[in-house]
């Protein structure tokens, strides 16, 4: 996790140095809550939680965000076994965003996370997997105010070397906050 975050972080810092367009270099920080859908062993099921971020805008096209979510866990009977599963996520995502007209633009996002599941059966065994997931999102952005935006998105998250785990479907709504320099 420490090269990921380290990548993520050098990648926010040294880009806007690097990139010759407008100088507009906006972090922000940001909470989303979510649901999602989630196909394990062929059956789905659903999840919601909370996913805190922090990101910057380097120009008015492009932007980076990093990112920590987790779930609330989900309680289920199988076989009339209690099964408890939940997962936690983090991992990095590039931005895409449309030109703003009257405070809202469209953004799209492209990212790679590690994906932590853990299924316990209650008495019996506990399970964990880890593995990559690959995420595709679109979404819009409604500024509030000059520091205060809202943002909603679908993203679709194909995953790799999860066993039983094939992919999962995101829902999220979310408030940023941007330090400007005004």
């Amino acid at each position: 996790m420490n090269k990921k975050l380290f990548i993520g972080l050098f990648v926010m810092l040294v880009l806007p140095k690097i990139s010759h367009s407008a100088n507009i270099y906006i972090p922000y920080i940001g909470i989303d809550g979510f649901y999602n859908k989630a196909s394990i062993l062929s059956r789905h099921t659903e999840f919601a939680g909370a996913n805190v971020n922090i990101g910057t805008s380097y120009n008015d096209y492009f932007g980076t965000e990093i990112f920590y979510q987790t779930v609330f866990p989900r309680h289920f009977y199988l076989n009339d076994l209690k099964h408890k599963t939940s997962y936690r996520a983090y991992g990095l995502d590039l931005y895409t965003y449309t030109p703003s007209f009257k405070g809202l633009k469209l953004t799209a996002s492209l990212g790679a996370a590690t994906y932590v599941f853990k299924e316990k059966t209650v008495g019996l065994s506990s399970l964990s997997d880890e593995g990559y997931g690959y995420r595709f999102g679109a979404g819009m952005i409604y500024d509030l105010s000059k520091h205060i935006s809202l943002r909603a998105m679908a993203r679709y998250t194909n995953f790799d070397h999860i066993s039983n785990m094939d992919h999962l479907t995101e829902y999220t709504l979310g408030l940023r906050y941007h330090f400007t320099k005004e």
